[in-house]
């Protein structure tokens, strides 16, 4: 009866060690998400064509020179290795920029159309190659495409493409501290944008799980 006694409890222990190993990966288990937060790299498009002394130039293109170069450098940049989207507007200059990293990564351009209407990318020059997706019309604004980049992609790494007035309004709408006075100087209605002659500025926010503060760093590119 003793032996037999024993045998049982052994057998218990090998069982519950079997499901304190085997049991972990178990579907419907609840694992520790891979990444500390969410984060979302946000420039403004590269460099667009004066068209102030030659009307001929188009300035929703990227420049043929720098404006281009910039935006390849933006796909290369190790600050966007493993994006998981990519985020532009209805103006072929944004869509322009982000398309290097969209074609590196297979990943389409999710276009934010502002006013509802069918965005304007189908008529670049020249033409846009990357896979495009028209955001709903609801996405009108800078506050609700940062709810969504959120809820979307929560851990991933997110590229968004904008202007110098959309920029600062995402990062705020991101949880983050103002870029102005922090990087630049507010203006005299207390609204805050990129200075109209910068185009390397590359800004990363994090946004962590759970407790933590929401942090903006600068970077050029």
């Amino acid at each position: 009866m003793l032996r037999k006694a024993t045998f049982i409890r052994g057998s218990a222990c090998l069982l519950l060690l079997a499901c304190l190993t085997g049991c972990a990966g178990s579907p419907g288990q609840v694992h520790e998400p891979e990444t500390s937060g969410t984060t979302v790299v946000l420039v403004r498009h590269a460099e667009s064509e004066d068209n102030s002394a030659n009307t001929n130039l188009d300035p929703d293109r990227n420049n043929e020179g720098i404006g281009v170069s910039r935006a390849l450098d933006l796909g290369s940049n190790a600050v966007v290795a493993n994006v998981a989207a990519v985020y532009v507007t209805r103006y072929c200059r944004t869509a322009q920029t982000g398309q290097p990293t969209a074609l590196a990564y297979d990943l389409p351009l999710q276009v934010q159309r502002f006013d509802g209407s069918s965005g304007g990318v189908d008529n670049c020059d020249p033409l846009i190659t990357a896979r495009v997706e028209l955001l709903p019309p609801a996405v009108d604004s800078s506050a609700v495409l940062a709810n969504r980049v959120l809820k979307e992609h929560a851990g991933d790494v997110v590229l968004v493409v904008g202007h110098s007035n959309t920029i600062p309004e995402i990062v705020e709408a991101l949880g983050a501290p103002s870029l102005c006075p922090t990087f630049f100087t507010s203006r005299a209605n207390g609204t805050c944008r990129l200075p109209a002659g910068e185009f390397d500025n590359l800004f990363v926010v994090t946004v962590p799980f759970g407790p933590g503060d929401v942090s903006v760093t600068r970077q050029k590119y």
